[in-house]
């Protein structure tokens, strides 16, 4: 006969199930922290140039439609569009993308959410779950696209 397999406790039940839950819920709670972080050190100077104080130098422009194809992506603007949301200018943020700031808003958001989810594992309860938790990110996926749509058929992007 062979021997009885060891039965799992229901704490060992639950991690086994959740544990890549939470550390999904971590990154995405660490990765939304750093990028407001990073909007609140960052300045934004003029049209294109973003310093990080400390730094003698400028960061590169790192979009690859603007530089490939010489026009601007639909995600072109939002860095700037975050550091000046981050600063309390609201409109100056819209000017450089105009979904930046309700991106701005849904990442931000992330963090008592994420924060919020990994309270209630670290509890052993499960996580809130639905289908409709994704609205919103298709919502500023649409906003992204719909603004560059929009600028593009107006002839107001570079």
């Amino acid at each position: 006969m062979s021997e009885p397999e060891e039965q799992l406790s229901p704490k060992e039940l639950f991690w086994q199930y959740y544990r890549t839950n939470f550390w999904l819920h971590l990154a995405f709670l660490l990765t939304a922290a750093a990028v407001i972080l990073c909007s609140l050190i960052m300045t934004s100077e003029g049209k294109t140039t973003v310093r990080v104080p400390g730094l003698p130098i400028q960061m590169p422009e790192t979009c690859t439609s603007r530089r490939v194809w010489n026009m601007d992506c639909p995600g072109c603007g939002l860095t700037r569009s975050f550091i000046n949301m981050s600063h309390g200018e609201v409109q100056k943020a819209f000017s450089f993308n105009p979904a930046g700031p309700f991106v701005y808003l849904f990442v931000l958001i992330q963090i008592p959410w994420h924060g919020y989810q990994l309270f209630r594992l670290l509890k052993m309860r499960r996580p809130v779950e639905s289908a409709w938790l994704f609205v919103p990110l298709y919502g500023m996926s649409a906003a992204v696209l719909f603004q560059w749509l929009w600028r593009l058929s107006f002839g107001e992007l570079r």
